[in-house]
């Protein structure tokens, strides 16, 4: 009697994509797989279990216990009539079941007698294949046989799951990153081609400035405009690359051993322009010599952003303070200002990109860029921004840095 190949499904070419989904055809040998089939082989008690998936033209194993082929034609697939139901296929005898007596693989090697198959079924509905134990002589399964063999079906459906779940966020991953690189190139090359025009502008534009006689009157004026546009289309490129180098992890810092106190008096002579109008700056300096080992100039640059961000809020008559004390290890450099404060919802944007707070936005001339390169800076010394604001009263910011105590005099050895 020859034997009866099982029909396909009726959703054979849809079942097909979905197996092809998961991309374990031809695949090497893993253990979660390889556990199951022994425990399937184990708490049936027989001596073959495999993981048998259904191709277009093959039954392929993707574990096998007791069994050394990898595939078999799927017209003589046991698993082929498995997959046409959710339940338990069980064939007590395959010599006596007319669909597998002429089977080759009943007549001969591997002398298939006991066969009995869990249906691989896919959250989508698909039956990919069996877990399906094996034995060369009749038998038939005990109900709780039965329940184990069903529950361990489910356990391999669900490693299937996991299996393609992190392919696909390795391949997300792998996207992101082409992603972020693509963006960090496309940044810096605009910026750099940005950024060399501009700065001939500028440049142009003073040198024309420079001279008194030469422009009066509503030209200057316009040139003035110019300049002042030409000046902020730089900081705005500069700041977009600052940030696409912090986020990138590609800022490098140029570090050495640094006075807090020479920082900070460099840093209040850097704004020392939007004076004209505008609060004056109060230096604290910290009373013992304090040296950290930083770049100094990014370091300025953070002091400068938290500085023209404090003058720019408060009236003319207050002051903004800057100052430095050692504590615990670190430094805090603290830059406060009497201005309006910022509300629960402004703080909550503070170091957000593209953020500017409503009072100053329509004056500032910012890129609101300026506190998320602030922290990235501070956070690549190993440090942090804080913030603590009152509305009515003024806001305070905390840069903290650690201190090289080695390095410094006059501060105390906590031991």
């Amino acid at each position: 009697m020859p034997a009866v190949p099982a029909p396909h499904p009726p959703n054979e070419a849809e079942r097909l994509a979905a197996l092809r989904s998961y991309d374990l055809l031809d695949t090497d040998a893993e253990s979660a797989f390889d556990d199951l089939v022994a425990l399937a082989a184990h708490v049936c008690g027989v001596p073959i279990s495999l993981v048998s998936l259904i191709d277009t033209d093959r039954q392929w194993f993707k574990a096998h216990l007791g069994l050394d082929v990898r595939q078999t034609p799927r017209d003589q697939a046991f698993c082929a009539y498995a997959i046409l139901s959710d339940d338990l296929l069980i064939v007590p005898d395959a010599t006596r079941d007319e669909r597998f007596a002429g089977n080759p693989l009943v007549t001969a090697d591997p002398d298939i007698r006991f066969y009995a198959g869990a249906p691989l079924t896919t959250p989508d509905g698909y039956r990919l294949g069996t877990l399906c134990v094996i034995d060369r002589v009749p038998r038939m399964l005990t109900p709780d046989q039965q329940a184990a063999l069903a529950a361990l079906g489910r356990q391999t459906v669900a490693q299937l799951e996991l299996r393609r779940n992190l392919k696909n966020l390795r391949a997300a991953y792998e996207r992101l990153q082409g992603l972020d690189r693509l963006k960090s190139e496309f940044v810096s090359t605009v910026s750099h081609e940005l950024r060399t025009p501009l700065t001939s502008i500028r440049g142009g534009l003073q040198l024309v400035l420079a001279d008194d006689e030469a422009v009066r009157g509503e030209y200057r004026d316009l040139l003035c405009a110019a300049l002042h546009s030409s000046e902020r289309l730089i900081r705005i490129t500069n700041d977009i690359l600052d940030l696409s180098k912090l986020q990138s992890g590609h800022l490098a810092l140029v570090r050495s051993r640094c006075a807090v106190n020479s920082l900070i008096a460099t840093a209040s002579e850097t704004v020392g322009h939007l004076l004209d109008g505008h609060a004056r700056v109060r230096q604290t300096p910290a009373d013992v010599e304090i040296l950290i080992d930083v770049d100094p100039g990014r370091i300025v640059q953070a002091l400068v952003n938290l500085l023209s961000n404090a003058l720019k809020f408060s009236p003319p008559t207050k002051a903004v303070t800057i100052g430095a004390v050692a504590r615990d290890g670190m430094v805090e450099i603290t830059v406060s200002d009497e201005g309006p404060g910022i509300d629960a919802d402004g703080l909550a944007k503070l170091f957000q990109p593209f953020q500017q707070l409503t009072a100053a936005a329509n004056t500032s001339g910012g890129t609101g860029l300026g506190l998320v390169i602030t922290k990235g800076i501070i956070e690549q010394h190993g440090g942090s921004v804080t913030v603590s604001s009152q509305l009515g009263i003024g806001t305070t910011f905390i840069v903290t840095v650690p201190v090289d105590k080695t390095l410094s005099r006059g501060l105390e050895d906590p031991a």
